[in-house]
């Protein structure tokens, strides 16, 4: 220690036992304003006492001084301290800021304190970054299992903040994780199936492998399994056979993320129409509506869809009905038969299902839903009006009945209603509508 420290320190750790709860926090914080590695032993004595304001500040000044000696100590504190709640309403630890600080040297630590069962270990090594994705990636082959399933939830996390840039680091992960899926520990699989839902499409050499975990006794794993198919994507085309199949499991929420992985994996899935079709009457609304979505992704392949949605737009649940609406939409002009029942539909009582309607009669193109939406462009909701007009603008020229609604439009309160319906009076094209839209530029 620099001996101009030397009387202050001697005077500061005997302040650490003063009576005083004051005098003890002020002499916490100027132990951290010296920084030197010799105020170690007492500020991490400090720790083992009852004041816990002078234990959180004791914690930060180790922090601050950064020396490796008190990883040990944080460690401990990071076991036995309770989390901090800020004025935002936040919840944080005061040994997190500390290990970060410390930084690489304190890994090794991390990865022992994840064997200990230590949760904020994991929160640690996350905030660490790319320097800690090595020991991670080696945890994935721990011989504990506590370890390598906080490792493989570590990389995850990592994945989802996208703090991984390495490729090559990518690549590691993914091929650790991949044998990780095998693992004798359901947590491992099931967080190890979640780190590569969270690296997407570049884990799809792992394709083989989430197929296989598809059939995985545990049904988290399960469905881990398909939410990573699902994110990475066309590149997952392999797998709908095996999605297919799970449309079929035995747990609910298995089925429905399988409806979602296939609409993820978008046109690439056609072959599973006949599948979803089946599913879109599941006693779930989440499976209906995910495997609504699905079919909508897939696009004018799934017309043989049509005659069921049309029904399931009179769903009792306002998101499969949203859903249905949308994915008529999609498979536009062959859903011509569902133009009754999506105009019935521009008089639901939930303004979502009312404006995908209004979007999907757009996009069919039949001139026989124009009288509708005609009735539709007085709507009390601002948005559906607005996707009103834009159907009518996708109609054009056989919507030329629409034309006195399209004018009386051209004062609604919303402009973007108004820019919609002056687009639709264009593109409609008579003398009269063009001549609204003159006088509506000349008088703004």
């Amino acid at each position: 220690m620099n001996l101009l420290y030397l009387l202050p320190y001697l005077l500061l750790t005997k302040a650490l036992s003063d009576e005083n709860h004051d005098v003890r926090r002020q002499a916490v914080n100027a132990l951290a304003a010296i920084g030197e590695p010799a105020c170690l032993p007492a500020l991490i004595e400090t720790l083992s006492g009852d004041d816990e304001d002078v234990r959180v500040r004791a914690v930060y000044a180790l922090g601050v001084i950064g020396d490796t000696a008190a990883v040990p100590a944080l460690i401990k504190a990071l076991r036995d301290m309770k989390p901090v709640t800020g004025t935002d309403g936040g919840v944080s630890h005061p040994a997190v800021f500390a290990l970060i600080r410390i930084g690489e040297p304190a890994i090794p630590a991390l990865i022992q304190a994840l064997r200990d069962e230590i949760g904020w270990a994991n929160y640690v090594l996350v905030s660490m970054g790319e320097p800690a994705v090595p020991a991670l990636i080696q945890a994935l082959s721990d011989e504990d299992k506590d370890a390598r399933a906080g490792a493989a939830s570590a990389l995850g996390w990592m994945f989802n903040w996208d703090v991984v840039k390495n490729d090559e680091y990518i690549k590691e992960a993914v091929s650790a994780l991949s044998k990780a899926l095998g693992d004798e520990d359901k947590d491992v699989r099931n967080n190890a199936a979640g780190a590569l839902a969270e690296i997407g499409p570049a884990a799809k050499e792992d394709v083989p492998a989430l197929i296989k975990a598809l059939k995985d006794e545990d049904s988290h794993v399960r469905f881990e399994s398909a939410r990573a198919l699902g994110d990475i994507g066309e590149a997952a085309k392999a797998a709908v056979p095996a999605l297919i199949e799970a449309l079929r499991d035995e747990d609910e929420l298995v089925r429905s993320m399988a409806a979602l992985a296939l609409r993820d994996i978008g046109p690439a899935a056609k072959e599973v129409v006949p599948a979803l079709i089946e599913v879109l009457i599941d006693e779930n609304s989440s499976i209906r509506d995910n495997a609504a979505k699905a079919l909508g992704r897939i696009g004018e392949a799934a017309k043989d869809a049509v005659p069921l949605l049309i029904q399931v737009l009179r769903d009792e649940d306002e998101g499969v009905r949203r859903s249905a609406a949308d994915a008529l939409g999609k498979i536009g002009e062959p859903a011509k038969a569902a133009v009754p029942a999506l105009i019935e539909a521009l008089g639901d009582e939930d303004k979502v299902v009312r404006l995908e309607s209004a979007r999907a009669l757009g996009k069919i193109g039949e001139p026989v839903a124009v009288s509708a939406l005609i009735q539709a462009l007085r709507d009390e909701d601002t948005v559906v009006r607005r996707f009103v007009a834009a159907a009518l603008v996708k109609i054009g020229k056989p919507a030329k009945e629409a034309i006195p609604a399209l004018i009386e439009a051209l004062g609604d309160e919303d402009k973007v209603v108004r820019r919609n319906a002056a687009r639709a009076l264009k593109k409609i094209g008579t003398t009269e509508a063009l001549k609204a839209v003159e006088e509506q530029e000349k008088n703004r």
